[in-house]
């Protein structure tokens, strides 16, 4: 979800003065939940989170062409020294494990924390 702010005014000052009064309201209702401002993104504060508690990150997927690791690529080069690397697989690869792929590339990386997304969901068997 993302808010935006808009006020009017007399000129920037007022405006900017309604804004931090939104915010700050925001910020009292939604505590934590709120992770960023202006182009800050998920995977930013996600690794600006793992950069603060000194932990890494590895990821492995199959069928996301990518996207994970693509998105965790750009955001390390705003958090550097949290995100290892990742590996991409096709579908048609023989592990759909979220949990092994997680194990298996927080070992290839090195990482204190692996990140495993497959094409099937956990126990989505049957549904």
């Amino acid at each position: 979800i993302t808010l935006r702010i808009a006020a009017r005014g007399r000129d920037e000052a007022e405006c900017r003065g309604k804004i931090a009064d939104t915010e700050q309201v925001i910020r009292a209702c939604l505590g934590e939940l709120v992770f960023g401002v202006e182009g800050d993104e998920l995977e930013d504060a996600a690794l600006a989170a793992l950069a603060t508690a000194g932990l890494s990150l590895a990821s492995s997927e199959i069928g996301t062409t990518g996207l994970v690791a693509s998105l965790c690529a750009a955001a390390e080069a705003r958090n550097a020294g949290v995100y290892r690397g990742g590996r991409v697989s096709p579908v048609s690869a023989d592990l759909n494990d979220a949990a092994e792929l997680a194990r298996r590339c927080r070992s290839e990386f090195g990482a204190d924390i692996g990140l495993g997304v497959g094409p099937k969901r956990p126990g989505a068997e049957g549904r």
